[in-house]
């Protein structure tokens, strides 16, 4: 078998684990869950949660954007553009082979002009401050002592402050070019990790569960941390079973709620991104046949 065969077979395996095991995790969440109580609590939660998603793809679109300006785009790429973007390739990554990635970059480089490797580039300074920013929240978390998650929250901001002015800096070392606005890499994907924590805090809550929106801000992270390896599409699964493993495992919430919880937060994640990034892929489309005729 040739190494690009291997490569799509692993990653055809890893779509169907990622479905199995969030079909697991949504099966056991439902066999425990009072679902005449779900349905009277969960409405203005669910609705939040939506309005969440969404601002999680504009938060995004806006990181992407200004890593993007410190590189060759011509002509510059605008913000909606690039939102309309990280929208379409949103909905595109849940497919095997992360075509939204690679859609993005082509389309970037038809359209703007900017090559391929820096696509890429920008891709793993995102994912490289997103890494930063998740393991942040949870060893804060994680190394809080019981009852004392202020003291978590205090190291978090304190590591968070010293990591801002120094993302950029570090960027334009490791590649020889300068970077522009780099101190906001850092406090975008905080607010992201915010608005994610505030999603999984509703579902806990749709679910009666009660959790500390601290506490729910880092089991997001655990599972965004995970889901940034290109294991399976969108972290499928694995995000759901390691966020609801980290309240399982401090005893803050069972394993059923906290697996039911997260299994509908990507559902509500789905529900957005779909018609989100379908609406996004024509919108690029027209844009793509205009600036066509024109030329």
């Amino acid at each position: 078998m040739t190494p690009d065969r291997s490569k799509q077979v692993a990653r055809l395996l890893g779509f169907a684990a990622g479905v199995v095991l969030i079909a697991w995790a949504a099966w056991l969440g439902l066999a425990n869950a009072d679902l005449d109580r779900f349905v009277a609590a969960s409405r203005a939660p669910l609705a939040w949660m939506a309005v969440a998603v969404a601002l999680t793809l504009a938060v995004t679109g806006v990181l992407f954007w200004v890593v993007t300006l410190n590189f060759d785009a011509d002509p510059r790429v605008g913000l909606g553009r690039m939102t309309q973007l990280i929208s379409a390739s949103s909905l595109l990554n849940y497919l095997p082979f992360r075509p939204g990635l690679l859609g993005r970059a082509v389309y970037l480089k038809r359209m703007h002009r900017l090559p391929l490797r820096q696509s890429m580039v920008v891709w793993l300074i995102v994912m490289g401050v997103s890494a930063m920013v998740y393991a942040v929240a949870v060893a804060a978390f994680t190394l809080s002592p019981p009852g004392r998650s202020s003291a978590g929250v205090s190291v978090a901001v304190l590591a968070l402050l010293v990591l801002t002015p120094a993302a950029g800096p570090v960027a334009a070392r490791l590649l020889g070019r300068p970077m522009c606005r780099g101190w906001s890499w850092i406090p975008l994907r905080t607010i992201e990790t915010l608005i994610a924590g505030a999603r999984l805090w509703l579902a806990l809550k749709a679910v009666g569960a009660e959790v500390g929106f601290t506490q729910a801000v880092a089991a997001a992270a655990a599972g965004n941390l995970i889901a940034v390896l290109p294991i399976v599409p969108n972290g499928l699964g694995l995000r759901e079973w390691i966020a609801a493993g980290l309240l399982a495992a401090n005893r803050l919430v069972p394993l059923e709620a906290a697996a039911l919880a997260a299994v509908i937060d990507r559902g509500i994640e789905v529900i957005v991104v779909v018609p989100v990034g379908l609406l996004a892929v024509q919108a690029l489309r027209r844009q793509n046949a205009g600036e066509r005729t024109q030329q």
